[in-house]
């Protein structure tokens, strides 16, 4: 703790001590204007030694973060070369062709996703299978979704992130179960909707009561539905107050 306060504190020391001396002089007025005058410019100096040192730093967590991210890529792409040498191997050949298709359209959902003008919000989305690769994700976006105003965005994409954070907490079973998000941009709102499959044997009590609290901080109606729930969430920008933002099918 007193390593970190002192890593703020030491570039702006130059500025506390002159501020300090200016104050406690014995020569006079013009000794203190010059002792302020070299305490603010010390002061301004510091302020930008700070933040370029927590621009670097931030530029190092975004270089560690994508390349994580790159990594898993790589990872996920020797897994489907992998799979297809099987096929090779094991002369399926008739299952190389479905399996190659499946990774097109795997791509291409990708691709639009990446086209969202939001790009905080897209990361997000296009993160997602590989900063929780315990699950299968489904992530898809309707017609008009990419250019959603900055705004609504970036609400959407904290919802995105806190919903996604809340699936990361529950303990994936032992067989692969696919998360679906969609957005679809209609003209009184956005609707998100998720979908998880076999939720009824995946999701516990205690992760509904979870998600229950999460839908209520975003000012949302909770339906419990059989096997599943909905959250109802008004949008700020919409066009009626019963605009319906998210929804949790089973």
């Amino acid at each position: 703790m007193t390593q970190g306060w002192w890593a703020w504190l030491k570039p702006l020391s130059p500025a506390v001590l002159c501020l300090f001396f200016s104050a406690v002089q014995p020569w006079g007025w013009r000794a203190g204007i010059v002792l302020v005058s070299l305490g603010i410019l010390a002061m301004l100096i510091g302020v930008r030694r700070l933040y370029e040192r927590e621009q670097a730093r931030f530029r190092i967590r975004e270089a560690e973060t994508s390349l994580g991210l790159l990594e898993r890529k790589r990872h996920d792409w020797m897994n489907h070369v992998q799979v297809i040498m099987g096929y090779l191997s094991m002369k399926q050949i008739d299952r190389i062709r479905p399996y190659l298709e499946q990774l097109v359209r795997q791509a291409q959902r990708e691709r639009r996703l990446s086209q969202v003008k939001h790009p905080p919000l897209a990361v997000a989305l296009v993160s997602l299978p590989h900063r929780f690769p315990e699950w299968d994700w489904e992530v898809e976006i309707g017609e008009g979704f990419q250019s959603i105003p900055s705004l609504e965005a970036e609400r959407i994409c904290r919802m995105v992130e806190e919903a996604a954070e809340e699936m990361g907490r529950i303990v994936p079973p032992e067989d692969r179960t696919t998360v679906r998000f969609r957005f679809d941009k209609r003209e009184d709102g956005v609707i998100f909707s998720v979908h998880v499959s076999r939720a009824r044997k995946v999701l516990a009590k205690g992760d509904w009561d979870r998600l229950k609290k999460r839908t209520e901080s975003w000012q949302g109606k909770f339906q419990v539905s059989d096997g599943g729930f909905m959250a109802e969430i008004p949008l700020e920008g919409g066009k009626s107050p019963g605009n319906r933002l998210l929804s949790w099918g089973r």
